[in-house]
Order: structure tokens, then sequence, then C-alpha cells
């Protein structure tokens, strides 16, 4: 994983986080994110539990969805990400698992 020279968080490390999120478990993401000093490395680690996500429903087929959202308003210093367990049916709304509004740096 080229990302992974970009975060001080290891592989391991994003493996485990990404099993419990994928198992219904919010609470170690909260706590190790919380952990962290920057809104950077935050996002970082959600991208990257994301995309290790997306590999894991790849080989198997069955995991719940994971996605990181941007959204950054015009007229606004501030950007919010959000990372979703997105919904398999149109008619329900995504699951917000973590959410965040961060300075944005134009």
């Amino acid at each position: 994983m080229a990302d992974a020279k970009l975060s001080r968080v290891s592989d391991d490390r994003i493996r485990e986080l990404t099993e419990s999120v994928e198992s219904g478990n919010m609470s170690a993401l909260t706590r190790f994110l919380n952990r962290l000093n920057n809104a950077q490395e935050r996002l970082e680690v959600l991208q990257r539990i994301e995309k290790m996500n997306n590999d894991n429903r790849f080989r198997s087929g069955r995991v719940p969805r994971l996605a990181v959202e941007q959204r950054v308003f015009p007229d606004s210093d501030f950007r919010d990400i959000a990372l979703l367990r997105k919904s398999n049916d149109w008619l329900f709304q995504d699951d917000v698992l973590y959410k965040e509004s961060v300075l944005y740096n134009h």
C-alpha cells in the first residue's frame, strides 16, 4: 500500500480498525481518531479504511460498504468529512459512523 508511507499508522492497525468497523464496533475507531492531533491524519486513516474495506468487499462480497465523503461549503472555511456505511437499498439512508468538521486549507 503506497499510501502507508504518508501516515504514521501501520497497516496492521488500519486492518484492526477496518475489521472493527465492519463488525459494527465504532468505539475503537472513535477512540483512535480522537487521539490523533492532526485532522489530515484522521482523514488519511479514514481513506485507508475505505480502501481496505473495498478490497475486503471485492474478495468476500459480504462486508458492508464503507465510504468516506467530503463536503466543502461555499463561503466557508470548514469542510465536513464523514465515514458512512452505505445502504444496500436506495430507499434507506446511509449510516453516519464518524463525522467531523475541519478547517479547510485553500
